[in-house]
């Protein structure tokens, strides 16, 4: 099938299967995955099930592997390399998620064998195989750090980050699937199910976030961190790969200018709206669980 894109995992009376969906060989356009895989669907793009060793038949690795904490501008980092001519971008791939989380997998050999593949799957998407190819994770994946690194040795992380009580304003407004209780579990936040089910909802959101922002610390010597308050700019100087020349700049500068999640529409800040909106537990919730360890992150 031409430009097959791997979607997800699954399991029938064979065994385990991935599915893959027949795409139209272009860049990736949309801000996330799940949304060009919904225009293949829509556009009528045949579907075929193999089994899992297809999908670990030509490991690649990728150009660098973008880490967050959610809403803090990894989706504006993805765009503005999205933009570059010879860049394929993948913004938070479901299957990537299977992969990492799915019971149904052998062991962490298996998970490292279907990394790799699925970074040698996207290439292939491409009528004109992509130079450069960077990975943005769902940030709940920074937990997978150490097998991620094992997958891919050689490859650069970048940690996206950015003050959490502007994080825990937007997660409060317009939650997302990182507060699904068991996305992060128990054991990552640090605590028993008892007392994470005691937690409030601004708790619970501030919790994950001072685990992101611990484990983050851990593996400090891992990751290139990128501020939200240094954007766009740094991402022209800090973003692996060769030098960006003058003509690739002027591409991503024309991105930021977009809001990333509504390409639409151009880009406003909402710094000062997120602080003014920070209700009393929002600011007591970040001060108990998320405060010390972005503290610890920021002051190195």
């Amino acid at each position: 099938m031409k430009y097959a894109v791997p979607t997800a995992l699954g399991f029938d009376e064979s065994g385990p299967l991935v599915t893959w969906r027949a795409g139209d060989g272009g860049r990736f356009s949309e801000s996330f995955h799940e949304d060009t895989l919904r225009r293949y669907r829509r556009e009528g793009g045949a579907e075929a099930t193999t089994s899992l060793e297809a999908l670990s038949a030509s490991p690649a690795e990728p150009t660098a592997l973008i880490f967050h904490v959610s809403r803090c501008g990894s989706t504006l980092v993805s765009r503005m390399l999205a933009a570059l001519p010879d860049a394929l971008a993948i913004s938070e791939a479901p299957v990537l998620d299977q992969i990492l989380r799915w019971p149904g997998l052998a062991d962490d050999d298996q998970r490292i064998a279907l990394l790799r593949g699925l970074t040698g799957a996207w290439r292939a998407t491409q009528a004109d195989p992509p130079a450069r190819l960077y990975v943005k994770l769902d940030c709940w994946h920074l937990f997978h750090l150490p097998l991620l690194r094992r997958a891919f040795p050689e490859t650069p992380m970048l940690f996206l980050h950015r003050d959490p009580v502007e994080v825990l304003v937007s997660l409060m407004r317009q939650p997302s699937m990182t507060l699904i209780r068991g996305t992060v579990t128990s054991e990552q936040l640090g605590m028993g199910e008892a007392a994470r089910d005691a937690l409030s909802r601004e708790e619970h959101a501030a919790a994950i976030l001072g685990a992101l922002f611990r484990t983050a610390c851990a593996h400090r010597g891992q990751l290139t961190g990128l501020d939200y308050a240094d954007l766009p700019e740094a991402v022209l100087t800090t973003a692996p790969g060769r030098p960006f020349t003058a003509d690739e700049q002027a591409q991503m500068w024309a991105a930021a200018g977009r809001d990333a999640k509504a390409p639409e529409q151009a880009f406003v800040s909402d710094v000062a709206d997120k602080r003014r909106a920070a209700s009393p537990s929002i600011l007591a919730a970040v001060a108990r669980w998320t405060q010390p360890d972005y503290r610890r992150w920021t002051q190195g």
